[in-house]
């Protein structure tokens, strides 16, 4: 059962880079990872940094795929990104997206932009 999650998450994120990409998202990094975490996709839309989290199911029903960004994934992900942005010397405008990918028969997609504050 885990191997096929695991599947469909990167599945879900091949086809949420594309889907980005046909909305006009610059594709800086996948799947950066760091001792606090990893952040599936690292993205530019026009001026803003965006560090976006992929969410892959199967379908609506089995509930809203953002829900499963919990409070401490959240920090992960600041984390995360704190540590690109001062690796990278960057000082720009940053937010945090959440992508929720369902594939029934065809995918949809459900972008969330600023789906989350964080201070660190």
């Amino acid at each position: 059962m885990r191997k096929q999650k695991n599947d469909s998450g990167i599945i879900g994120e091949q086809v949420a880079r594309k889907y980005l990409k046909s909305l006009g998202y610059i594709i800086l990094q996948c799947n950066y990872r760091t001792k606090c975490g990893e952040i599936d996709i690292i993205a530019q839309e026009n001026e803003t940094l965006c560090f976006i989290e992929v969410k892959t199911h199967q379908m609506i029903a089995y509930g809203q795929a953002a829900s499963a960004v919990t409070p401490r994934k959240m920090r992960c992900l600041a984390l995360a990104a704190q540590f690109y942005l001062m690796k990278h010397a960057l000082d720009c405008p940053c937010r945090f997206d959440i992508i929720e990918c369902y594939y029934n028969e065809a995918w949809h997609f459900n972008l969330i932009k600023g789906a989350f504050e964080y201070s660190l």
